[in-house]
């Protein structure tokens, strides 16, 4: 298992989404959160907009979007960080 799989994983069962789902197109709340994490953390370790977007089934625009929008959801969102940390716990 790579480490973005290992890390979609995460993020999938931090939110709750089926195996798979992070590459689904949804747009419920949940989906987008976990994408929008996904992307951050895959560019922490590395990744280029590109490779991240491929990965989830996006264009690298879009994963430029939710990186846009991680930030300010850090610092409104309780939940969202918790979410976060625990997605961070389970890639340790």
């Amino acid at each position: 298992m790579g480490l973005l799989d290992e890390l979609q994983r995460a993020c999938e069962v931090a939110w709750g989404l089926p195996e798979g789902g992070l590459k689904d197109r949804n747009r419920r709340i949940n989906y987008v959160y976990a994408r929008m994490i996904f992307a951050y953390v895959a560019r922490e370790l590395g990744c280029l907009h590109v490779q991240i977007g491929r990965y989830i089934g996006r264009n690298h625009s879009s994963v430029i979007n939710a990186l846009k929008k991680f930030e300010p959801e850090v610092r409104t969102n309780a939940y969202f960080c918790e979410k976060l940390e625990e997605i961070y716990n389970a890639m340790s």
